[in-house]
């Protein structure tokens, strides 16, 4: 005995639409792991690590002594860096 059964050629491509946009999003999300598992980010890299905009992390840099490297025209954060600078600016809880 088989059983047999038909679907709409709509719901194929709307099957496949949806494959892609999971592969895409896996992908995506692979990116990000990847570059936040690295120990030197890019200025793009550093500014999605601390969910910050490039005129905030410039101003880190300036103002508040976020260590940079600059090799070619393009700057560079060591990870190590940043955590040191989090950590020189903390906040004591008692005081906010």
């Amino acid at each position: 005995m088989t059983f047999k059964i038909e679907l709409p050629g709509t719901f194929e491509e709307s099957l496949q639409e949806s494959l892609k946009e999971m592969y895409r999003a896996s992908l995506e999300q692979a990116r990000r792991d990847y570059a936040m598992n690295q120990e030197i980010l890019t200025i793009q890299q550093a500014m999605k690590f601390l969910n910050c905009s490039r005129n905030t992390l410039m101003k880190y840099v300036n103002e508040y002594g976020l260590k940079v490297s600059k090799i070619e025209n393009k700057m560079y954060v060591r990870k190590k860096d940043i955590y040191q600078f989090l950590k020189e600016n903390e906040l004591n809880q008692g005081g906010i």
